[in-house]
């Protein structure tokens, strides 16, 4: 057993690093206290396979230090291929809740850092809706991460208040970080859905 005893764990996803990233193979898992509330706030663990030593990687966090700061995990499960490597640092890509959105997170399996890969308006005079606005539509919109190809890419659906679903890419070895809509043929995702 990895979990605590007072904890609900689910989703485990494997880790065999690819050759050249110096980090043993692990086990990540989500879990929550028991008896919590539906849809709290979610704590991500790694099990070293050799030792079965087990470390927290994303703490629950019971509040944001500001508005602006991580709020903690909220999310059912990881994807089924949550990896990829960029900067030579193995991370573990999920979508969590953080306020209005469904944001794209990738998390280091070094040192459990969390970085948003969402695009971001600089906020406002409103601290609360810093989002509003038809300069902004952008940052309005969810991305639900649905995979990854182990490596450096990761696919999402894309889709906001003013604008239907949409498949969208993610190439984390290329600067700066752009999701750009996944075309099929010659036509976008997005061609094809009002074309048709």
């Amino acid at each position: 057993r990895q979990s605590d005893e007072g904890r609900s764990a689910r989703s485990p996803r494997v880790f065999v690093p690819p050759h050249g990233i110096k980090i043993a193979p692990l086990v990540v898992f989500l879990s929550n206290p028991q008896g919590g509330v539906h849809g709290g706030c979610t704590q991500l663990h790694a099990v070293a396979l050799a030792t079965g030593n087990t470390a927290v990687l994303v703490a629950q966090v019971d509040k944001p230090a500001t508005l602006a700061h991580f709020p903690g995990l909220y999310l059912e499960q990881l994807p089924q291929r949550p990896f990829v490597v960029f900067g030579g640092i193995p991370h573990v890509v999920c979508s969590s809740l953080w306020r209005t959105r469904r944001v794209p997170l990738a998390i280091s399996l070094r040192d459990g850092s969390v970085r948003s890969l969402a695009p971001w308006t600089a906020p406002s005079e409103d601290p609360v809706l810093p989002y509003l606005g038809s300069d902004h539509q952008l940052a309005l919109t969810s991305i639900a991460v649905l995979g990854t190809d182990s490596a450096s890419r990761v696919v999402g659906l894309r889709s906001g208040p003013l604008a239907p679903p949409e498949l969208v890419i993610l190439d984390l070895s290329a600067k700066p970080d752009k999701w750009t809509v996944l075309q099929i043929g010659r036509a976008s995702c997005r061609e094809r859905v009002f074309a048709g």
